[in-house]
């Protein structure tokens, strides 16, 4: 049996499926295999992880138990075909508001995926559906009215019901920071940036953010779940992938830190790129900026404890079980965690989540 660390065992699959590794450095066992399904659930990286096991040696697969095997085939294929009809969802929902006069620029998800790995654009674990509209707030209110349908906001979007099979986000905000200060500047940002967004289109004709915004709007977005439900590899694969997939030249370079620092993210950037190498062997050169171990080591540790979507972290369980009153103290007794590494975020997150309920009622 191997002694290996699990995660490290772990992060090597990860490596080989991304074409880092050839090869385990030691055979797995037949709890090796487990606990590495077991993770790749965990991370929402089932098919990514897949991948890697085919394209391994046929000798270090011996000890893989068949069913374990045939179950990790299942969701891979379930994971493929969730993709496809994924892909037609955006266009046809880009199509829609097109026809109705609205212009939509889908964020994450599936404009992600379409820059990974023509090997494992496919394999990428899909959620929902999020789409930036155009005009902000009043858009999305005069577009739920033509749908006909009552408007559920957040403070950043409203959910709405195009199709029985998958679930779209509407945002008239992008994304938010709790620290308002920041926030302040983060969304002139946006604005100055807000027709280019419109404007651009993939390869496949579907209108997604530049690489410019992306560089910063997913550091944003993965630093958010920090302080909500918890990150998972998936996010941070999104950004390694956002990082290989183009040539990112010392201008923008420059520009993304100089943004990242404004809104107070400089060190969690370094964090994570602290993760980056030590998880996908992402090269110095790719980087965005110098890693920090000390950072980075605090947010792989949250990654390894959360899961996706922090569905798997058992600290969030007395929360979730909680009144509402009590909800709302242990979340932010949970958030406070993270006060010694970012301070300005941490302490006006109590502020805002009380701004955003208030918020919230008034719009019923």
């Amino acid at each position: 049996m191997s002694n290996m660390p699990s995660n490290l065992l772990f992060f090597e699959l990860v490596q080989i499926a991304i074409g880092k590794k050839e090869r385990f450095s030691k055979q797995p066992s037949k709890s090796d295999w487990q606990m590495l399904y077991d993770i790749a659930r965990k991370q929402a990286l089932i098919g990514i992880c897949f991948h890697g096991i085919k394209r391994l040696p046929q000798e270090q697969t011996t000890n893989m138990p068949l069913p374990l095997k045939m179950q990790w085939l299942a969701l891979t294929a379930s994971i493929q075909k969730r993709n496809e009809i994924m892909n037609r969802r955006c266009f046809q929902l880009q199509k829609r508001l097109e026809d109705a006069g609205y212009s939509g620029c889908i964020l994450k998800g599936q404009g992600i995926a379409a820059i990974y790995t023509e090997s494992l654009s496919n394999l990428r674990q899909s959620g929902d559906i999020d789409i930036w509209v155009k005009g902000g707030l009043d858009s999305i209110i005069a577009l739920a009215k033509k749908l006909n349908q009552r408007t559920i906001l957040t403070e950043q979007h409203a959910d709405l019901r195009f199709f029985e099979d998958a679930e779209v986000e509407a945002h008239f905000i992008p994304t938010m920071l709790k620290n308002p200060f920041a926030n302040k500047r983060l969304q002139r940002w946006i604005k100055q940036q807000e027709y280019a967004q419109f404007a651009n289109h993939n390869r496949d004709e579907l209108c997604v953010p530049t690489l410019q915004f992306n560089l910063v709007y997913l550091m944003i977005h993965t630093y958010r779940h920090i302080f909500g439900e918890g990150i998972g590899l998936r996010q941070v694969m999104d950004y390694y992938m956002l990082l290989c997939s183009h040539s990112i030249d010392e201008k923008l370079r420059a520009n993304t830190i100089l943004c990242l620092r404004s809104f107070n993210l400089h060190k969690f950037a370094a964090g994570l790129m602290w993760v980056l190498k030590e998880v996908f062997q992402l090269s110095n050169e790719s980087m965005l900026c110098p890693p920090n171990k000390k950072h980075g080591q605090f947010i792989l540790n949250e990654i390894m404890i959360a899961g996706n979507m922090g569905h798997y972290d058992k600290r969030l369980i007395a929360i979730q079980n909680a009144s509402k009153l009590k909800r709302f103290c242990l979340i932010n007794i949970h958030t406070f965690r993270l006060l010694k590494y970012y301070p300005a975020e941490t302490l006006f997150a109590p502020i805002i989540r009380m701004w955003v309920w208030i918020w919230r009622k008034k719009q019923v």
